[in-house]
């Protein structure tokens, strides 16, 4: 809740240095149990590490959390342009009604006490890391979300 508080009120202050996609990636993967598989190229980003490991883990939870024993979750991350993108990928649909209100603070369909997750991960996301952060169902049937990062750091 400190780094809420701290984003929502301005008074975070990002670190950029360089990482590489790939090991990002794993690394969220690894502190999850090596459940999901990971698929993306060498990259460098120069970036808020810890606020962009922040991100993605939500929202690999998030994608875990969806998918239960239904499937696979995926991490892509790729070039994109002057841009890093991630795709987290869970299979299944996602109702229009939900996904409306992802990002919303408070918002859940898991229960009380929940919902900052996502809502936390957009506002790091947009306003520390000066990326993008997406949803999208119309997949193949499978929920992927698009974080897009700059390569040269907020």
């Amino acid at each position: 809740h400190r780094i809420l508080r701290a984003a929502e009120t301005g008074a975070l202050k990002p670190r950029p240095a360089a990482v590489g996609l790939r090991q990002l990636l794993l690394d969220v993967s690894r502190s999850l149990g090596d459940v999901m598989t990971v698929d993306a190229d060498d990259s460098i980003l120069n970036t808020d590490v810890v606020l962009a490991r922040q991100v993605v883990t939500a929202l690999a939870i998030n994608a875990l959390e969806a998918a239960g024993d239904g499937g696979p979750v995926a991490l892509e991350g790729r070039l994109d342009g002057g841009d890093v993108a991630v795709s987290i990928r869970n299979p299944g649909d996602m109702p229009v009604d939900v996904r409306l209100q992802l990002f919303h603070r408070g918002f859940t369909t898991k229960g009380p006490g929940r919902g900052l997750g996502l809502y936390l991960a957009r506002l790091l996301t947009m306003r520390y890391l000066h990326g993008e952060l997406t949803v999208d169902d119309a997949t193949e049937g499978d929920t992927v979300f698009r974080l897009v990062l700059p390569l040269d750091g907020p």
